[in-house]
C-alpha cells in the first residue's frame, strides 16, 4: 500500500517519504531491517560478492529471493556505464542475453534474465558456474610442473564439441532452424566446474538469426590465437569455424604449448593462414597416434577437410582416446585436487548467506 501511494508523489516528496518509511521500519524491525538496507542491489538481485571486472563488464555473485525461503544464486554480469554509451558494445551485450537465453544444454552456461538497474545500466543474470576456465587450469598445471592428463583434455573438448553441435543445429521454439556460431572458442570461454562439468560461456560474439550488432567489413573479432583461417580472411562462417578453434584448444591441452604465437596479432594470424604446425604427438610422444590424427583433422586449413559436425568430432575423440577418457568423477577429482584453495574460497562466499 505504501509503495502504491509513493507513485502519486513528485520525486523530492517520494524521497522524503522513503526515508521516513526506513526510519519507521528500523524502529519496528531493528537491526535486520538496517542490514537489508545496506545490501547492494542491482535490479531485483542482492549482490553477495564481486567476482571480476573486465573491459566491458563487472561480474558479481548475487541472488534473488521468493516466498517460502526460495533463493536463486546467479552470476550477475553488469555492463559498465561508459561502455554502455557505445552502441556496438550495448548491442553485443543484448545479443549475448537474447541468444543464450534460448539455449538449454548441460554444457552451455544458461542465461536467466536481462534487465536494467536504477541507473539504467544493463545487466544479465546467468548461471553461476563454480569452477575455473581452461586458461587458468593450464596455468595452474604449468605452475605445479604437471602435464594435463590426456583423458582430462579429451573430456573437456569432447563435451565442448557436444555443446557446439547443439548450438550449430539449434531450432527455436517456433521450429525454425536458428544456428548459433560462437566465434570465440578460446580457453577463457570454456569452464570446468568443481563437479566435473564443462560449460561454454560468453556468447557476446555469437553469430545468430536477428543479431543486433553487426561486424564491419574488414573487422575481425575473436581471440587471435584461436581464429579459423576463414575468420582471418573474413569469409562467411559456419559451425566448422568453432570446431577448428576446438581443435586448436585440444592441440594445446595435449602438447602443453600454444599452437599459434607471435609478437603481434597480425603475426599470429599470418601463422594461422600458413597452417604450418607440428602434430600433438610430435610435441608430446604420450599422445596416441589416432588422437593426434583427430586433432590434425580438426585444425585443417581447408574446412572441407575438417569434421562436419560437433557430434562427429566428439565421437572421433571418444574413439581415439578410448579408456583414457575421463568421466565426470575423474574430472571433478582433478579439479578439486588442483584448486582446493579456490574451491574453499568459493564455498566461503555462500556461508553468510545460507546459514
Amino acid at each position: 500500500m505504501f509503495i502504491r501511494r509513493l507513485h502519486g508523489l513528485d520525486k523530492p516528496r517520494a524521497r522524503v517519504a522513503r526515508r521516513l518509511f526506513a526510519v519507521a521500519r528500523r524502529a519496528r524491525y531493528g537491526s535486520r531491517a538496517l542490514q537489508e538496507e545496506n545490501v547492494r542491489r542491482i535490479g531485483r538481485y542482492e549482490v553477495i560478492a564481486g567476482l571480476s571486472t573486465g573491459g566491458m563488464a563487472e561480474l558479481y555473485l548475487a541472488s534473488t529471493k521468493g516466498p517460502g525461503g526460495f533463493r536463486k544464486f546467479v552470476a550477475l554480469k553488469k555492463l559498465l556505464g561508459d561502455v554502455q554509451a557505445d552502441r556496438n558494445f550495448a548491442r553485443m551485450f543484448l545479443d549475448e542475453a537474447r541468444i543464450t537465453a534460448l539455449l538449454t544444454h548441460p554444457s552451455i552456461a544458461q542465461v536467466f534474465d536481462l534487465g536494467e538497474d536504477e541507473n539504467g545500466e544493463l545487466y544479465i543474470a546467468m548461471e553461476f558456474v563454480a569452477g575455473q576456465d581452461v586458461s587458468k587450469i593450464t596455468h595452474a598445471s604449468r605452475k605445479q610442473g604437471m602435464r594435463m592428463p590426456i583423458g582430462f583434455a579429451c573430456r573437456v573438448v569432447h563435451d565442448l564439441c557436444k555443446a557446439l553441435h547443439y548450438a550449430h543445429h539449434f531450432v527455436d521454439p517456433a521450429g525454425r532452424a536458428s544456428p548459433v556460431i560462437h566465434r570465440d572458442i578460446a580457453p577463457k570461454n570454456v569452464m570446468v566446474t568443481y563437479e566435473g562439468n564443462v560449460k561454454v560461456i560468453d556468447f557476446g560474439l555469437a553469430l545468430a538469426r536477428g543479431r543486433l550488432e553487426t561486424t564491419a567489413v574488414g573487422q575481425i573479432k575473436g581471440t587471435a590465437g584461436y581464429l579459423s583461417p576463414e575468420q582471418v580472411y573474413g569469409k562467411t562462417l559456419d559451425g566448422r569455424t568453432d570446431l577448428y578453434s576446438a581443435g586448436v584448444l585440444l592441440h594445446e591441452l595435449l602438447s602443453g604449448h600454444r599452437l599459434f604465437t607471435g609478437a603481434t596479432r597480425v603475426d599470429v594470424m599470418q601463422k594461422i593462414v600458413e597452417g604450418k604446425m607440428r602434430t600433438p604427438r610430435e610435441v608430446n610422444p604420450e599422445v596416441p597416434a589416432p588422437l593426434s590424427e583427430v586433432v590434425m583433422k580438426a585444425v585443417s586449413k581447408h574446412r572441407g577437410e575438417r569434421f562436419g559436425t560437433g557430434r562427429d568430432m566428439a565421437r572421433a575423440i571418444e574413439l581415439a582416446c578410448g579408456k583414457e577418457l575421463f568421466g565426470e568423477e575423474e574430472v571433478a577429482a582433478f579439479m578439486r585436487e588442483r584448486f582446493r584453495e579456490k574451491l574453499s574460497q568459493t564455498r566461503a562466499m555462500f556461508v553468510p548467506v545460507v546459514t
